[in-house]
């Protein structure tokens, strides 16, 4: 196994009697220096020795300051089997150990994070760059413990909240292990990983982990021992630049660091020292490394360079020229040593061909085009599984070309990238974008075409960058600077057809000290704009606009006309100098002024020659004060939403994002870490799969043309847990479940592309009362998602969401108008509603509403208002209740709580005078509006004859060729839906959804995602 020297530097804890958790047995290791007691593994934990865990998840609480101390000095671990450190043991006063609740305190202390369990009962496992490539059969019972490793503490960009840091360790696989009917290609956990640090805390230490619940076999065992016998050595070979051109010789760089700094001098070969603490060290001699490079061309066949001699006693840098290499193409580098571990990397000789080729994409109103025919979409966000946010700075284009090969065989069609952070490592002056960096960004899209992706490419992240200006989207020095970085990247993109273009992710307006609030910043530059924008939305001939503002604000005469205080944005019983209204109306300045540096940017690619889609990467902020798709989604060619933190409300959050006339792209979801108090994730990983499935789901019935999901690959390098908890391919080389569930949606999608044409636009609108969303006392926004409940979920009508202030642009020729509970609309809206009525709409509202957006006097309906109680009784005869907060912010209207038909003036309305959307209690609600349809003449047949079980959402998007059927169960058990007369109902899976296509006259079942699963899985071992 190891040679005795190297054996005795293995530390066996024994106390007799120490308890077992989570493992059958303790297993030995020859040679290996044994402890009997704490206190002699405390004298024991020494510089340079492995710790030997044997017992599970069951360890000494009081040696683990001992123990952190030990692994702090940069010592190495053996973790043989269970959660590591998740069971402490303290002695009872009774006397004895006692065991006690499963804690992840310590995890959490190491980065370590979180601990799963993951059933491989009577699955297999194979070891990864193992001499054997066969599977060994696992028993039963059996399951591996999957941590999530986090090995970064730093921020390269201190004041980006994208930003990276710096990476001080490195995930490698031993072992994978495959559930029962696996594809062979997806493993569903590491049975035995190695956790290398190379800086910070444990510089200098190995953490080797048996992550099965059975013993390992001898022969296992004895390379586990090897593996935390040696030196961490972080090794890797970068090409210095990620694309040539032609006439440039290709040079890659290798790099090396030895974070124990061996060998310390006086060492020679064959020898061992004792140190000052009197710890024996094996005698490591190696200082230079023989390094071989293997390159295979893109023609085929393999060019081996001679040995290349690096010295390393703590960091090496060594350029390496390469061949000159004409032919165009995807070169491979493999570089090996002994002592080292084989690392791979890749670059491109500059590919015209390939770089122009591919499908012209385009939109219409619905969806996305290829070469004219719909394009669907599902598919996920990949920068780098090794160096993640620096990927352009450091190009990988071997991981990518893996990757992109992956995606496609799962038939996943896009991929959304950018940069989130270091702009100004990027372009450190305005318009020189950094040579090296583009060159990367090509070497990446290259990569993609090879395998046919198209790839959405984001410019920045939260707020734009300012290039030394003082406010992102009013300084002239930080427009100019932000247009010439743009367009730099979209000049060289010109010619690619298929990449396309968000422009920022996730934006906040506008002071970077509120990010993710919409808050003045107050510069001089947003000063003036703020004044301009109110002299130009409140001036007319009739009166003057500072009277207007004022009237508003509810100023005096004295007061002055200026920014809003951050106190104007918050909600208070009694407000004091607090202007509310002035906060609103900067709320919608910002809106506008947000479209405004949209098209700033879109002339900026145009100006550049780049034709491609452009889009804004929002989130669930955009259904509230944030920058919304429903406003700016006339500067942009689709608009996008990004479902996150909301999952009570996935169908607002898409719905919110689908503006009249242009596609939705959910650019981005996945599975946010939500934890217990005692720190533990709520959600297992099957449990999250589940979540996703739903989100899913919830986009296409939100009638988005797609969905990505993010991200493809686990994070790590970044200072915050949640990162590590999100992605499909962790660090160690597993899948998680929510992988399964993206490539099941993908090949169910990629079967059915053609039927994605066509789609009919819903014969409801809604009107979303803005100017109480935007305000700082928001009831709007529950209302909206109420009525949402009603109208999608409960009778299955599909709605077209119409901001108030952009009624009068965005309505178009609805059949029915819904009005949700609110204090008022601008009366520009309200003028809008009325000629959509007298040509034949019909207005549902509830409420007392006779005021405009800033609360003034406005002629409605002509109704009077009353206080509401915590409960009222409708005409109907059903109780409502209204929580403290409506009722002590606004009124329903006075008269006989009864729905109302009022018609006059060649109005058609459909009223009640309780404002039902605030109320707790949603059956009238539904009530009121199926009463409404009725009347209206506006069905939804196949709902009301199959009505779904409570707790399943049942969509049926309409095509020129067949109907889309998203199927949401969002309870514990399955629930069954009859989706078509004589045929066999439908099963949906616990906390899961389904979707499935019928025929035009929805006679049939054409296809049912699920149907063919093994079309996404193949190599089943």
């Amino acid at each position: 196994m190891l040679a005795k020297q190297l054996a005795s530097l293995f530390i066996l804890f024994a106390e007799p009697g120490f308890p077992m958790v989570d493992v059958s047995s303790l297993v030995t290791i020859d040679g290996a220096h044994v402890v009997r007691s704490v206190a002699e593994l405390r004298e024991a934990l020494k510089p340079g020795r492995v710790l030997v865990w044997r017992h599970g998840s069951a360890f000494p609480a009081e040696a683990w300051e001992d123990i952190s101390r030990f692994l702090d000095s940069g010592g190495s671990l053996l973790y043989l089997g269970g959660e590591p450190f998740t069971r402490p043991v303290r002695w009872s006063k009774l006397g004895g150990r006692k065991v006690e609740p499963r804690t992840i305190a310590y995890l959490r202390e190491l980065k370590l994070n979180q601990c799963y369990r993951v059933d491989v009962s009577d699955g297999r496992m194979r070891a990864v760059n193992g001499k054997s490539t066969d599977f060994v059969p696992l028993a039963s019972p059996c399951w591996a413990a999957v941590l999530e490793p986090r090995l970064c503490d730093t921020k390269d960009f201190k004041d980006e909240d994208g930003s990276p840091g710096a990476r001080d360790g490195e995930v490698r696989p031993l072992w994978h292990a495959w559930k029962v009917g696996d594809d062979e290609r997806f493993p569903s956990a590491a049975a035995g990983l190695v956790i290398e640090r190379y800086r910070g805390r444990w510089a200098g230490g190995r953490w080797v982990f048996w992550s099965l619940s059975t013993p390992p076999e001898p022969g296992d065992l004895a390379r586990l021992v090897n593996e935390a016998a040696k030196e961490p050595i972080e090794f890797q070979v970068d090409p210095t630049f990620g694309c040539f051109h032609e006439g440039e010789r290709p040079s890659v760089v290798v790099r090396m660091h030895r974070p124990r700094g061996y060998p310390p001098s006086g060492y020679s070969e064959g020898t061992s020292k004792t140190d000052y603490q009197g710890t024996t060290r094996p005698a490591i001699v190696q200082t230079e490394f023989e390094v071989s490079l293997a390159v295979s061309r893109p023609t085929g066949g393999e060019f081996r360079t001679d040995p290349i001699l690096v010295s390393c006693r703590r960091h090496a840098n060594e350029r390496i020229e390469l061949p000159e290499f004409l032919v165009p193409g995807l070169y491979h580098v493999r570089a090996a040593g002994k002592g080292l571990p084989e690392v791979e990397t890749g670059f491109w000789i500059y590919d015209e061909e390939l770089f122009v080729s591919g499908d012209e994409l385009s939109v219409d109103g619905y969806s996305l085009r290829r070469n004219g025919k719909p394009e669907p979409v599902v598919g996920t966000t990949v920068m780098s599984g090794l160096k993640h946010r620096k990927f352009l700075f450091e190009p990988n284009a071997a991981v990518w070309d893996d990757t992109f090969a992956e995606l496609a065989a799962c038939k996943m069609n896009m991929v959304r990238t950018g940069i989130w952070s270091g702009y100004r490592k990027a372009a450190l002056d305005p318009g020189v974008v950094d040579e090296a960096w583009l060159r990367g960004l090509e070497a990446y899209y290259l990569s993609a075409r090879r395998h046919g992706i198209p790839v959405i490419f984001t410019f920045f992240a939260f707020l734009p960058e300012t290039w030394g200006g003082e406010n992102p989207y009013f300084d002239p020095r930080a427009i100019e600077a932000q247009r010439a970085y743009v367009a730099a990247v979209a000049s060289r993109f010109k010619n690619a057809k298929e990449i396309m273009w968000d422009l920022i992710n996730e934006p906040s307006f506008s002071s970077a000290k509120h990010l993710w609030q919409c808050r003045p910043n107050g510069d001089e530059f947003e000063k003036k704009a703020f004044i301009a924008w109110l002299e130009k939305s409140y001036g007319d001939d009739d009166e003057d606009w500072k009277t207007v503002v004022r009237r508003r604000w509810r100023l005096t005469s004295a007061d002055p006309i200026s920014l809003p205080t951050t106190e104007d944005f918050d909600d208070r019983a009694v407000f004091e100098k607090r202007r509310p209204y002035r906060a609103a109306d900067y709320v919608q300045f910002a809106q506008e002024s947000f479209t405004q540096w949209t098209g700033e940017m879109t002339r900026a690619i145009r100006d550049a020659g780049s034709h491609a889609a452009i889009t804004v990467g929002q989130d669930e902020g955009g259904l509230t004060q944030r920058p919304s798709p429903l406003v700016h989604h006339h500067a942009v060619d689709f608009t996008s939403m990004h479902a996150w933190w909301l999952n009570d409300s996935l169908l607002m959050d898409g719905l919110g994002a689908k503006a009249r006339g242009k596609p939705l792209l959910i650019s981005e979801t996945g599975i946010m870490q939500r934890e217990l108090l005692s720190g533990e994730a709520i959600r297992s990983p099957d449990e999250a799969a589940k979540l996703l499935s739903r989100k899913i789901g919830y986009a296409f019935a939100s009638r988005a043309f797609g969905v990505i999901q993010w991200c493809y690959d686990v994070n790590p390098y970044m200072a915050s847990d949640n990162e590590v908890a999100i992605g499909l391919r962790p660090g160690d080389g597993s899948y998680r479940p929510e992988h399964r569930v993206l490539r099941e949606a993908a090949a169910f999608v990629a079967r059915n592309t053609s039927l994605f044409d066509g789609a009919v636009e819903p014969e409801i609108v809604m009107i979303v009362p803005t100017g109480d969303i935007w305000s700082p006392r928001d009831h709007a926004g529950e209302a909206v998602r109420r009525a949402v409940d009603a109208l999608e979920v409960d009778l299955g009508m599909h709605v077209q969401w119409v901001p108030d202030h952009r009624a009068a642009i965005d309505l178009g020729k609805p059949r029915a108008i819904i009005l949700p509970a609110c204090r008022g609309v601008s009366d520009v809206t309200w003028n809008t509603i009325s000629a959509a009525m007298k040509n034949g709409s019909t207005l549902f509202c509830t409420g007392w509403f006779e005021t405009n957006d800033a609360g003034l006097p406005a002629d409605r309906l002509g109704l009077k208002k009353r206080l509401l109680s915590l409960n009222e009784k409708s005409g109907e005869g059903a109780m409502l209740r209204f929580s403290r907060n409506i009722t002590e912010s606004w009124y329903a209207a006075a008269g006989n709580p009864v729905g109302t038909w009022i018609e006059k003036d060649g109005l058609r309305v459909w009223h009640h005078p309780l404002p039902l959307e605030w109320s707790e209690s949603p059956g009238m609600l539904r009530s009121f509006y199926a009463a409404g349809l009725e009347r209206a003449k506006v069905y939804a047949p196949s709902h009301n004859r199959w009505p779904p079980p409570p707790g399943v959402l049942v969509s049926r998007l309409r095509f020129a060729k067949a109907t889309l059927v998203v199927m949401i169960n969002e309870t514990p058990r399955e629930q069954i839906v009859q989706l078509v007369a004589g045929q066999s109902p439908v099963m949906v899976p616990a906390g899961e959804s389904r979707m499935a296509w019928l025929d035009d006259k929805e006679s049939k079942i054409i296809d049912m995602q699920g149907a063919h699963d093994q079309s996404a899985d193949r190599n089943t071992p």
